[in-house]
This record gives C-alpha cells, sequence and structure tokens, in this order.
C-alpha cells in the first residue's frame, strides 16, 4: 500500500532495483505484484495502467490498459483481468491486445490458460467461472459454472480446475464445470490456497503453513511461525 516495489538478491539482500509509483491519494498503492520470470515482474495499482517491469533496472517495459484484478502468463502471451472484462495480449507488443466484456460486470478475482494455450478461465467473485477462445476474440465468454458461493481462490491443473469456496471448501471441475469432488476443510478460517500434484499448501490464520493431501483432506503437516521481539521471523514442523 505505500506505492513501492522493492527487488532484492535474496543471496546477499543487495536492493537490486526500486519502483516507486506516484500515489494522488492515501492507499493508492501497489495491489499486487507477480513475477513473468526470473527478471521482469506486473503489478497492478489502482491509480494506474497494469505494467511489466524489469527488475533490474525498474524500467517500464509495457502498459496494458484498465485496472488489472488478477493475471496470467504463458509463454510470451499475457490473460488479465479487469473490472467486468478480460484481456489477452502480447506481453512486449503494444498493438497485439484483445478485450471482452463479462455479463453483469463482475470482478474478476483469478484467470488461467487452458492446456491448449489459447482458452482463457476466469473465476469472478461472484462465484462464476466463464472461458473465453482468444483465438476467436468476437465471440463472448461462455459461462462454465456458478458455484452459488463466495469464491475465494481459482487454479487451473492440466485438465482440471481447483477451487476454494465459502466457508472452507475445496471443489474439483473438469473444463466443463462438472464438479469430480469436493474436500471440507477442518478450519474453516484458511486462506491464499496453493495447489500442487501432492500437496495443498495452506496459509491458517494463526500465521501457520498446513499441508493438506488432497485426495482424503487429511493434514499432513504443518509450519508453525516462531515469533520473537523483531517480529515473525521463523517456522518450526509440527
Amino acid at each position: 500500500y505505500r506505492g513501492t516495489i522493492i527487488c532484492w538478491n535474496v543471496e546477499d539482500g543487495e536492493v537490486v532495483s526500486t519502483y516507486k509509483l506516484g500515489r494522488s491519494r492515501f492507499g493508492d498503492g501497489v495491489e499486487w505484484v507477480k513475477w513473468v520470470d526470473s527478471n521482469r515482474y506486473l503489478f497492478a495499482a489502482p491509480s494506474t495502467e497494469m505494467k511489466l517491469v524489469d527488475a533490474s533496472t525498474a524500467q517500464v517495459l509495457n502498459e496494458y490498459p484498465g485496472r488489472g484484478t488478477s493475471s496470467a502468463v504463458k509463454g510470451d502471451r499475457l490473460a488479465a483481468g479487469f473490472y467486468g472484462g478480460l484481456m489477452e495480449a502480447h506481453l512486449t507488443n503494444k498493438r497485439d491486445v484483445l478485450r471482452t466484456s463479462l455479463p453483469g460486470r463482475s470482478q474478476v478475482s483469478s484467470v488461467a490458460y487452458g492446456p491448449d494455450g489459447k482458452t482463457v478461465y476466469a473465476a469472478t467473485r461472484d462465484s462464476r467461472i466463464f472461458k473465453w477462445d482468444s483465438s476467436s476474440p468476437e465471440i463472448k465468454p461462455q459461462l462454465v459454472t456458478d458455484l452459488r458461493w463466495s469464491l475465494i481462490n481459482f487454479e487451473l491443473l492440466g485438465s482440471e480446475m481447483r477451487v476454494v469456496i465459502s466457508p472452507g471448501t475445496i471443489v474439483r471441475l473438469d473444463l466443463n464445470g462438472k464438479e469430480l469432488s469436493r474436500m471440507e476443510l477442518a478450519d474453516k478460517h484458511s486462506w491464499s490456497p496453493r495447489f500442487e500434484d501432492n500437496v495443498i499448501i495452506l496459509i491458517g490464520r494463526n500465521r501457520t503453513l498446513d499441508f493438506i493431501d488432497p485426495a482424503s483432506g487429511q493434514r499432513k503437516g504443518r509450519l508453525v511461525s516462531v515469533r520473537d521481539n523483531e517480529g515473525w521471523v521463523a517456522m518450526d514442523k509440527t
């Protein structure tokens, strides 16, 4: 929220670059940052267009029209969500940009490329998932499913979607929206899940990292924060 992005070398702690966002009002700072590769990142802020930045120099490489709420990168292609719409573009070619709108002006919370590299899947805050064929941009996004619960997180892994809905439920869907399985989490206050092939990583409300078996829903392990006078500094196994 302070409007500054700092990149540093994790090996020696030296600052590599600093990007400062000129704020026009309180709270008008950086909303999210996402790495594209080892030397470039995307970021979004309320008062500026979404930008692609060189991490070593803090130079802006490209700007994309609109306030981005989420993004996904596949090769040199970028998919992004906005309030009420989607974009698919070349990362660096400013003339190669496609746009479309979603019904109801919904806020897009997550986007992902399908296995074909052309279909963009988008999840909205109001629990709907759409798919858009960017090779035929004149065709509007199609509704895949409406989960009818507040959607917290969405990821696409191979040929299936994994969605976290409130309160504390993980749903697996195929690419056509058919439900494959549903898992209830013991901790209803977990958030920011990370889906891997053999484990789900969740952040707990007490600064824990929980490792969940995706088949059974049982916890496989936990890292717990350790506090000293300087703040939260380490994680211990339990």
